[in-house]
């Protein structure tokens, strides 16, 4: 059985001259992912650069399979992005004006296979996509259609599930092409593939307004589109929910908003 270990925050250390404290660190044989808090004026894209870099080379001697660094400037920034849980529009909208009210700067890097890419907003705004290594892992096409991961969340898995995962993954996910049971199916399988997972719960729409889906961001930093949907606009627009154990012969998907 693969064991899994979750560290909270540890000490600040100090690596390519930047200082960083591991805010939570979850890994597995074939997963790894690292929450850091840095100084604000070190959210830049060389600093984000550099610190994906060290990240990677460690990642690298590990040969994981899936790997995730993200980088925030504070724990406030992280509950944004990971804790502020809310099951409707009205509830997000509260979130929503709260935060939009200052920047949060944000970094992270994603590695699938030894191909890896980096998202940066920075402190001044501005939005910078890199590849450190082969071709952008987010980003596949199935039967035509685009779709672009876009959060990849992990928790450790339930002690009880018969698949023995060590973590559990909720994937959140774009597409380019009108959603159905079949596209959503079909995508859940490819991304369980690439991220070699047995136990994922993946979430799909045509945009990146996951509003009431309490795992995602509560502002997503790395979308041009800043103007949210009106709440009748969201309730009426496609989105889909699969689950995926070593149990089930494919995905369990239902579409959970829209006509």
């Amino acid at each position: 059985m693969k064991r899994a270990f979750a560290v909270a925050v540890l000490a600040t250390i100090s690596v390519s001259s930047i200082a960083q404290q591991i805010y939570t660190e979850r890994k597995d044989q074939d997963h790894w992912f690292r929450t850091i808090i840095v100084p604000k004026p070190q959210l830049t894209v060389t600093g984000t650069e550099r610190l994906s870099r060290d990240f990677l080379s460690e990642v690298t001697k590990a040969a994981v399979q899936l790997a995730v660094l993200s980088i925030f400037v504070s724990r406030e920034d992280v509950a944004i992005a990971r804790f502020e849980n809310r099951d409707s529009y009205k509830q997000w909208m509260v979130f929503y004006t709260r935060a939009a009210q200052a920047a949060h700067p944000t970094a992270e890097m994603v590695s699938v296979n030894g191909n890896a890419v980096l998202r940066v907003q920075d402190i001044n705004g501005r939005e910078t996509e890199k590849s450190l290594a082969g071709n952008n892992p987010l980003r596949f096409e199935l039967d035509g259609a685009s779709f672009e991961v876009l959060v990849i969340n992990s928790r450790p898995a339930a002690p009880l599930d018969a698949c023995k995962p060590s973590l559990s993954m909720s994937v959140y996910v774009k597409s380019s092409a009108p959603l159905d049971l079949k596209k959503t199916d079909d995508a859940t399988r490819e991304i369980a593939g690439l991220f070699r997972s047995k136990s994922i719960v993946t979430n799909f729409r045509n945009d990146t307004w996951f509003i009431s889906f309490g795992g995602f961001p509560v502002i997503y930093p790395f979308s041009t589109d800043t103007t949210p949907p009106t709440e009748d606009a969201y309730n009426a627009s496609r989105a889909f929910t699969c689950y995926l154990s070593c149990q089930s012969e494919g995905p369990a998907c239902t579409q959970v908003l829209g006509k």
